[in-house]
């Protein structure tokens, strides 16, 4: 008699809800004045940044970052206006989950076509501007990413001989990444993996296995 006494002085005292506590939260969380946590934008994210709807999140290093395939046959500059538009930048490749994302999203993209080029944010480092694959210009070192946002080297994939800057040429300075619903173009080119060639670089037959036909955009993620 003694506990029921108490129980009924707190609760009449001081007002104490001893309803369940979860279900309060969640009641708080559709009305009142604690709201809940507000519906995620349109798009996917994480650690707290989301990208727009259509963009693929993927988390860097350096950052949240925000990736979408386009079609169309542009040359590189064009084509990172193009991103520009969109709030981005011609986009990097930080690794291989990356590469694969774009590969898959580039073939639907592009489709009917079963292969292309896409242009990604690479392009040949100063000091090897006119130079093969050396000593000094590698495979891996010859180029750079240029959207500030993908780091090392785990993305930077060329192709078997390349980046070869033209052979005799010494004209390739940007890089498209070989997509294609086999693992190989022209018996060398692999899906997944670049090429170097000039940045004006347009294929004169629009449906060739490799021609240009889209290019790869990026932008930050945003809270």
């Amino acid at each position: 008699m003694l506990v029921v006494f108490l129980f009924l002085l707190l609760s009449t005292t001081y007002g104490i809800d001893f309803s369940d506590s979860s279900e309060s939260c969640e009641d708080g969380g559709r009305g009142g004045h604690n709201h809940g946590r507000p519906p995620r934008p349109p798009g996917n994210g994480g650690g707290g940044r989301v990208c727009d709807a259509g963009w693929k999140f993927f988390s860097r290093p350096s950052g949240g970052w925000c990736i979408r395939v386009f079609a169309g046959r542009l040359g590189r500059d064009s084509a990172n206006q193009a991103c520009a538009t969109q709030g981005g930048v011609l986009s990097g490749m930080q690794n291989v989950e990356e590469i694969n994302y774009i590969v898959s999203q580039s073939l639907s993209v592009i489709s009917p076509a079963r292969s292309g080029g896409v242009w990604v944010g690479a392009r040949r480092r100063p000091a090897c501007i006119s130079s093969g694959i050396t000593a000094t210009c590698t495979k891996t070192n010859s180029f750079y990413w240029t959207d500030n946002s993908a780091t090392g080297i785990n993305g930077m994939l060329f192709t078997n001989g390349e980046p070869n800057n033209g052979g005799v040429k010494l004209d390739q300075d940007c890089a498209l990444l070989t997509v294609a619903s086999t693992p190989v173009v022209f018996n060398k080119f692999r899906t997944g993996q670049m090429d170097d060639v000039p940045c004006t670089w347009q294929d004169p037959t629009p449906t060739a296995d490799k021609a240009n036909k889209g290019y790869v955009c990026g932008k930050k993620a945003r809270r």
